[in-house]
């Protein structure tokens, strides 16, 4: 390709733009195709549960989130205490989750029942205490 041709082809601009911006375009679309897949994104239990549990339960699942620091919330659940766990099945802890309690509120219209499944998962898997039996 000689300079002339290179000059003749910059002077079409319908030709260049499309270049200069569709290009990146494209390349973020595909680049962040190959990132989701290598991480997997998958929503699920623990993105559920850092979504809209974590706020008032805590990262570590401690009743200690940062709106239960802040709106002073005393009796905030903590999950890691073997006492929590006294006496409560998994069809008690779901009927929370779905209808809310005292000042929790109802998250049945924003996770759906096998989400609500997994988060329960992800709560017995990453908080219960191991020497609580199920």
């Amino acid at each position: 390709m000689s300079i002339m041709s290179i000059i003749s082809f910059m002077k079409r601009p319908f030709i260049v733009v499309p270049f200069i911006f569709i290009l990146p375009i494209v390349f973020m679309i595909v680049l962040a195709y190959f990132l989701d897949k290598k991480h997997n994104f998958e929503p699920g239990g623990e993105t559920f549960y850092m979504n809209y549990c974590s706020g008032c339960h805590g990262k570590k699942g401690n009743g200690r989130g940062i709106t239960a620091r802040v709106k002073k919330l005393k009796a905030t659940p903590n999950f890691t205490q073997p006492s929590y766990w006294q006496g409560k099945t998994d069809e008690y802890i779901l009927s929370v989750i779905k209808n809310g309690r005292d000042k929790m509120p109802s998250f049945e219209k924003f996770i759906m029942e096998p989400d609500q499944l997994e988060v329960l998962a992800y709560i017995k898997k990453k908080f219960k205490p191991k020497s609580v039996e199920d």
